[in-house]
């Protein structure tokens, strides 16, 4: 096989192991569908999928989002793509954006308005989602799944009918779908919200217990005491970290005090409101405030974007630890390992910033992320469907690639490669033309990842080799078993937001990335805790009780 050192897929090895944004345990523009209160029909598979054409049918296909630097030239030669066209009779023309996926939505807008949008789209920005709905752009699937859709009506089971709009239709397939984690060989597939640090720095200094936000504190003080200075001789910091919209230095600690989604708290009697009510918010505000003023935080942590983050910071050692998603530091492994440091890992720990609260860190859910759906435009929807048909059918090598490319069959069971293996162990990334040549990671975008497959796609099986061949993520995941929540009523907060809530709602996101910090990087104590106290009443001012009443609403419903 061909290898291309410096063209390289931005997906990490351990993307095999999560589900996709997150993995994110970060939250999406995704609008969950209103909620069938009826009960969920149980289906079950014919025995065999229909026979493709003799001639394949042409479709066409917008996505709002790519993978790395790969665009359409990707499925002209993968063996993945050809046994699909194979398998469904289609032959599908992609058109993935250059562009970032905010720019690419805005291009889907006007191929909307033109009416000159294709067969397919796949999206997940909830105005554009509703749009095609109300304007009957996006036809009933219903008919079309029950008769070209055997695999699609396995695989989703009755997450079909959990993602009916409010007319009792479906309009569109969800992509990274599944059930939540069930089973004692299964482990959660995600990060989630955890403490990050250097599991080599840590062991020097005995290992000591990481429970609660002191526990972090004390040993970021004793790290800063050891090791004030990295190999080179430079200036390190304990504690580090980026801004990158909600995926950034605030959210891990907000996330493990609510026990919940990121931006939000549910007390007691489950109401839903924003975190700045939650008893706890202050603390976060006070530490953070606290880490600035005794120069334990990297200043540029709350400047930062991640990109350069992992660059400057991470891998160059002048910061041990953060507050995120474990794969967000990963990428730097290889560098330690070239100075021979092969124990220089990042260790990943839920931790609680309310003491005695069982920390909810990992994000599950069942009904999927982004949209797959069938435009009016589509002469063959039969073919579209089937088409969808066939990804479901394969889904393993939707996640994986074809055999031969990064596992294969041994003893009934498939197993990585060695080169593959060596590469995961040291956290290194797949290149270019290891995905053109065996189709991995191309086509993730109708891949079941949040349950466990024939083989445990999305979820890490125990027994599965991506388990096997490395202790550490077994290590890893099962500090997380139990710590999961069911994020599908979190996504439904915004349905149905109308223009003035909508409103409220960015200057609360722009406050939140600019006028916050007053309170972070106060001079004092005191100053800190007056200016979160004028944080507060200016969300109030914006209207955040209107707000807040709006999500509560919308999260009973669902919960």
């Amino acid at each position: 096989m061909k290898k291309r050192n410096l063209a390289i897929v931005i997906v990490l090895l351990v993307s095999l192991l999560v589900s996709i944004g997150g993995l994110t345990a970060c939250t999406t523009d995704t609008e969950t569908p209103p909620q069938n209160t009826e009960k969920p029909s149980q289906t079950k598979a014919p025995e065999k999928t229909e026979e493709p054409p003799a001639e394949p049918v042409e479709l066409s296909l917008f996505s709002a989002y790519g993978i790395g630097n790969l665009q359409e030239e990707w499925y002209e030669s993968d063996p993945l793509g050809r046994k699909i066209e194979e398998m469904s009779g289609v032959k599908m023309n992609y058109e993935f954006p250059t562009v970032t996926s905010g720019d690419a939505h805005d291009k889907l807008s006007l191929l909307l308005g033109a009416g000159t949008y294709p067969d397919i789209i796949h999206m997940d920005k909830q105005d554009l989602v509703k749009k095609v709905i109300d304007e009957k752009i996006a036809i009933s699937l219903d008919e079309l799944v029950d008769q070209h859709g055997p695999a699609i009506k396995d695989a989703y089971g009755d997450i079909l009918d959990r993602i009916k709009w409010d007319d009792g239709k479906l309009y569109f397939l969800t992509t990274n779908y599944g059930n939540p984690s069930e089973g004692e060989n299964v482990l959660p597939g995600a990060t989630g919200y955890t403490f990050n640090f250097r599991q080599d720095l840590w062991k020097e200094l005995g290992s000591p217990e990481l429970k609660t936000l002191d526990d972090i504190y004390d040993f970021l003080v004793e790290l800063g005491e050891k090791y004030p200075e990295n190999t080179d001789g430079q200036n390190a910091y304990p504690l580090g970290g980026f801004v990158q919209g909600w995926q950034n230095t605030m959210d891990t600690l907000i996330a493990s005090a609510g026990g919940y989604h990121a931006r939000y708290y549910v007390d007691d009697s489950g109401q839903l409101s924003y975190w700045v009510r939650a008893p706890w918010a202050k603390d976060i505000i006070s530490f953070y405030n606290r880490v600035h003023r005794e120069e334990i935080i990297d200043p540029e942590a709350f400047t930062m974007d991640m990109a350069t983050w992992r660059k400057e910071k991470l891998g160059v050692e002048k910061m041990y630890a953060y507050f995120g998603n474990g794969w967000m530091g990963r990428g730097a492994e290889p560098t330690y390992a070239e100075k021979g440091k092969e124990d220089a890992l990042m260790d990943s720990i839920p931790f609680s910033v309310v003491t005695g609260q069982t920390p909810r860190v990992v994000e599950e859910n069942p009904l999927g992320g982004k949209r797959l759906i069938v435009t009016d435009n589509c002469e063959n929807p039969e073919a579209a469907v089937r088409w969808m048909n066939t990804l479901a059918e394969l889904n393993f090598e939707v996640a994986n690639g074809v055999e031969g490319g990064i596992w294969e069959m041994k003893d009934g069971k498939p197993q990585l490669l060695d080169e593959v293996v060596k590469k995961y162990q040291t956290g290194s990334v797949l290149d270019e033309e290891w995905a053109l040549d065996t189709g991995f990671a191309m086509y993730k975008f109708m891949a079941k990842t949040q349950g466990a497959s024939e083989w445990g796609t999305g979820m890490i099986l125990k027994d599965d080799p991506y388990a096997l061949n490395n202790t550490r993520v077994i290590e890893r995941q099962e500090k997380l078993i139990g710590l999961t929540y069911d994020v599908v009523p979190f996504n439904a907060l915004n349905n149905g937001i109308n223009d003035d809530l909508s409103q409220i709602l960015a200057l609360i996101d722009t406050r939140m990335q600019t006028e916050l910090y007053s309170a972070i990087l106060a001079d004092t104590e005191a100053d800190s805790a007056q200016e979160f106290e004028k944080f507060i009443n200016d969300l109030d001012s914006l209207g955040l009780e209107q707000l807040e009443e709006f999500w509560n609403d919308n999260y009973q419903a669902v919960k």
